[in-house]
């Protein structure tokens, strides 16, 4: 099989793929389901702001897909090494959430092959959710 993504197609500065996601009260329900949290922030109880909002680890859901919608379009067999993530605002339910990623690094240490990648998550308001940035070791 053929992958778009492998260590040696990737560059730092490579724009990987946007991902645009509605975040519907289904599709929260559904995340809600199978995480656990059932907030009532997250499931239309009383909240502090100006709506239902989503859990915050929902916008991470999109982080990976920046490499194909699952990671699909990469190898397998690789090792997610880090990751780190920020939140900055509240996901409300009905907003359209983007998330752009490039990659910032990409390097061999101790014979493993690294590749680095910063994500930007931004509602429909043009509003920053979050940012990430993880590393993942590459088998080829």
């Amino acid at each position: 099989m053929e992958y778009q993504y492998t260590y040696e197609t990737m560059f730092v500065g490579m724009q990987l793929e946007t991902v645009v996601h509605p975040i519907t009260q289904d599709f929260v329900a559904e995340y809600v389901a199978s995480t656990g949290d059932t907030h009532p922030w997250h499931t239309g109880g009383p909240t502090p702001f100006d709506g239902i909002i989503a859990p915050p680890m929902m916008f991470l859901k999109f982080s990976s897909s920046t490499m194909g919608i699952g990671g699909t379009q990469r190898p397998s067999g690789g090792i997610h090494a880090f990751h780190e993530f920020h939140y900055l605002a509240p996901l409300y339910v009905g907003r359209t959430l983007t998330t752009t990623g490039k990659v910032v690094d990409r390097y061999e240490k101790k014979g493993r092959k690294y590749i680095s990648v910063a994500t930007e998550s931004v509602d429909d308001l043009g509003t920053v959710i979050g940012r990430t940035r993880f590393s993942s070791i590459f088998p080829f």
